[in-house]
This record gives C-alpha cells, sequence and structure tokens, in this order.
C-alpha cells in the first residue's frame, strides 16, 4: 500500500527504498483522482522493486516547495535519494509504463 509522507518522513523513506515512485497530489484535484487507479496498478505490479509514495502538497507546502511542485498530479521517480525522472499531469497506463521503463 501507498505510503502517505509528509516533511518529516519523506527522506528517510527515500533512503529505506532504493526506488520510489513519488505522487505529489492535492485533494479535491480531479486529475490526481484519475491516475490513483494507474498508480494502484503499477504498486501491484512493482511490488518488491518500485515503492510508491504520496504526498499532499496542501499540507506539506514546504516539502512541495523543495521539490518545485508547480501542478498536481506530479509524479517523482527516485533512485537512491536522486531524482531520476518527473512527470507533470494526466497519464496513461501506457504513459506511466513508458516512464518508468525509461527512467529504471
Amino acid at each position: 500500500m501507498a505510503e502517505t509522507l509528509n516533511t518529516e518522513t519523506f527522506a528517510p523513506f527515500l533512503k529505506v527504498h532504493p526506488v520510489v515512485l513519488a505522487d505529489f497530489y492535492k485533494d479535491g484535484c480531479v486529475a490526481c483522482r484519475r491516475i490513483a487507479p494507474l498508480l494502484a496498478q503499477v504498486e501491484s505490479a512493482q511490488a518488491g522493486q518500485t515503492a510508491l509514495a504520496r504526498v499532499n502538497t496542501s499540507s506539506n507546502l514546504a516539502l512541495a516547495q523543495q521539490y518545485e511542485i508547480e501542478a498536481t498530479p506530479t509524479l517523482i521517480l527516485f533512485r537512491d535519494g536522486l531524482e531520476v525522472s518527473r512527470h507533470r499531469g494526466v497519464i496513461t497506463k501506457d504513459e506511466l509504463d513508458k516512464f518508468l521503463e525509461e527512467a529504471l
């Protein structure tokens, strides 16, 4: 299950998991709700390989600013704590698969 993280728990989560797909979202964001089922599919398919993290940008403004989140949803893929790829906006299943494949 995706971990809902905040400013205090985000960095430690990145240290524990070698590959993290972080979903920066906002409550009430229609596009964020549209991609949620896709992220659940990825989490299931990538179990043990990619950890899924969720960050509510409304309640974690400092973290959103740190990662320069300008719009939601924004997906950031981290490897060994470093950002390797980013996607902003709605994404299809095929695009998400390609995004992960190219980054990994």
